[in-house]
């Protein structure tokens, strides 16, 4: 089967012109128009934290709502079926000067394997979209089943007395007890990125977490490190007794419910 596709990248620094991709539209050979965004693994549902994560200016937040409305002006064409206006609205996105950018329509033939039980659209937004360690840790909370409760926040910010806030990549509220619990998770990506961009990772786990429970704010028996290089001695730096876990270990989902207290 062939499909042509366009890609919506989200470049953060225009000068350095390092972009990552963030949504695909798909137009198979009859016409029909599929789309696909980072992070709407559940139905109807974007999360636009996923792109602020992806951020590091000032503008991200700001940029994450903007995206939001290209989302919406891009599906009413989806709707009306209009792959000639589809292409116009993707050329008109760099027109705008703004942070988002559609790269050049391209074709690939998938094979029926490729494409049981998906759409054309799913298969490519699984291994264009996003990156691999994010998508892995979304995974995993789907294998938890954590990502249907209220119980759970993605991307949490922590106020600690007297430092910085901290930043967590999701924590779990619940009650131990009679008392409130909180469980906090940081991803730490290893593999696959700039060896400044993994120091700077490493250290923010370290300091970050060694604040949090200096202050008392997190527990360490409810506090876990999931990374995809979980043998690396450089984890010595952080506090005793958190948990590091690699996240495409067989048993992480379960690791994760432990440090939960739900397994």
């Amino acid at each position: 089967m062939m499909c042509r596709y366009r890609l919506i990248r989200y470049i953060d620094d225009p000068i350095r012109g390092e972009g990552v991709n963030i949504a695909i539209v798909a137009f198979d050979e009859q016409g029909e128009i599929t789309m696909r965004f980072l992070g709407d693994k559940r139905p109807e549902s974007i999360r636009h934290e996923r792109l602020e994560r992806l951020a590091r200016m000032r503008s991200s937040i700001e940029n994450s709502w903007v995206f939001m409305e290209w989302v919406h002006w891009l599906e009413t064409f989806a709707e009306l079926h209009d792959p000639v206006a589809m292409r116009l609205g993707l050329d008109r996105l760099e027109d705008r000067n703004s942070n988002f950018t559609a790269t050049v329509e391209e074709q690939i033939e998938l094979r029926e394997s490729d494409l049981k039980r998906v759409r054309p659209v799913d298969y490519l937004h699984d291994q264009l979209i996003g990156d691999p360690f994010q998508n892995r840790l979304e995974a995993l909370l789907m294998q938890t089943e954590l990502e249907w409760t209220s119980a759970l926040t993605f991307d949490a910010v922590l106020e600690l007395p007297f430092a910085q806030p901290i930043h967590l990549d999701f924590v779990v509220e619940s009650e131990e007890g009679g008392h409130p619990v909180l469980s906090a998770f940081k991803g730490v990506q290893l593999l696959g990125v700039s060896e400044v961009a993994s120091i700077h990772a490493l250290n923010d786990a370290c300091y970050s977490l060694k604040l949090a429970l200096d202050a008392d704010v997190l527990n360490v028996n409810r506090t876990a490190v999931l990374t995809d290089d979980p043998q690396t001695q450089a984890f010595g730096c952080l506090p005793n007794g958190v948990e590091v876990i690699g996240i495409w270990d067989d048993d992480a989902a379960s690791r994760i419910l432990r440090v939960v207290g739900l397994n």
